[in-house]
């Protein structure tokens, strides 16, 4: 399930990219057009600088003309790049339809995930029911060796000649640790909700 969900958002990404790609390469299509329309303009000033030191009036009125006219078409592009930049590469309705097919394919990665998580916390539940009642059978056997069988009470004498039950002095088993990790995860209120939405939707 994974691997299929991360190739179809890998497509998804491929298809998006080409999309972005293709609008850069517009855009920089015009950014061209602008630097060529900047170098015709400062050519056409230079002309017109030119043609003024030359003092031939007609020659000067045609450069200051196709200065004007170098302009005109430098500041159309520049203006066009400002309308076009920042303008986008898709329309509402496909931005829209690409956003569903990313969230679909992650609802289904999550609903898949949940059950399965789901199913793992249950297992863990199962492992506790099955250690907790070993672990007790073998704490009481455990009583009754050092109690019955060896018959020491775990007391000590004071100094006084009183005898003391000491708890330490118990032959006890003492790695509880799975059962109390399970119970700590398997109380979380995320847990229970996790179980809750394994049991309800599992079987759909």
């Amino acid at each position: 399930m994974t691997k299929e969900i991360m190739q179809e958002l890998n497509k998804i990404d491929e298809e998006l990219q080409a999309i972005l790609k293709e609008g850069n390469k517009k855009l920089e299509a015009h950014l061209q057009e602008v630097e060529t329309a900047k170098a015709n303009e400062k050519e056409a000033r230079m002309a017109v600088i030119k043609a003024k030191k030359d003092a031939k009036a007609s020659v000067f009125a045609k450069a200051n003309q196709d200065f004007r006219d170098a302009k005109d078409v430098a500041e159309f592009y520049l203006d066009k790049i400002d309308e076009i930049k920042d303008n986008p590469y898709i329309s509402k309705e496909e931005h829209k339809a690409y956003s569903t097919r990313i969230k679909s394919s992650l609802d289904k990665l999550n609903h898949s995930k949940k059950l399965r998580a789901g199913e793992l916390l249950k297992e863990l539940a199962e492992i506790q029911e099955e250690v907790a009642p070993v672990l007790q059978k073998g704490q009481e056997i455990l009583h009754n060796l050092q109690h019955d069988i060896l018959k020491d009470n775990a007391e000590t004498t004071t100094a006084k000649g009183v005898k003391v039950h000491l708890d330490n002095l118990e032959d006890k088993y003492q790695d509880y640790t799975l059962v109390q990790w399970i119970e700590y995860i398997y109380r979380q209120y995320q847990s229970q909700q996790l179980i809750n939405y394994t049991n309800e939707r599992g079987n759909k």
